[in-house]
């Protein structure tokens, strides 16, 4: 990647190479390359921290529900469907460990 300051010298120099001469589109191919990079790099660094910010609620999501499981486990009310009151199946159990909804309900 093209460096800030190799994109000044070649913004630069652009102007000193005769119009037409291979120089000049390789001093535009070097600026537009330094911008692009640029422009990449602060996409980049925003897609990563949009991504950190969605693990951080998946993260919070997931500690919110298994706060609430303990909590159901110690009510004893565990295993039984909040809508209905149904027992929930312990295959949905073991397959969504957290649910309070039997598989009818989560539906």
């Amino acid at each position: 990647m093209l460096k800030p300051w190799d994109a000044k010298s070649a913004m630069q120099n652009a102007d000193k190479t005769p119009v037409g001469e291979p120089a000049t589109s390789k001093a535009a191919a070097k600026i537009t390359g330094a911008v692009t990079g640029t422009v990449s790099a602060q996409v980049a660094s925003m897609v990563a921290m949009a991504e950190q910010d969605c693990l951080a609620q998946q993260w919070a999501e997931l500690r919110r529900d298994i706060d609430q499981a303990l909590a159901r486990v110690d009510a004893g009310s565990v295993g039984y469907c909040n809508i209905c009151g149904d027992r929930i199946t312990e295959g949905h159990l073991a397959a969504h460990p957290g649910t309070s909804f039997c598989a009818a309900c989560a539906g």
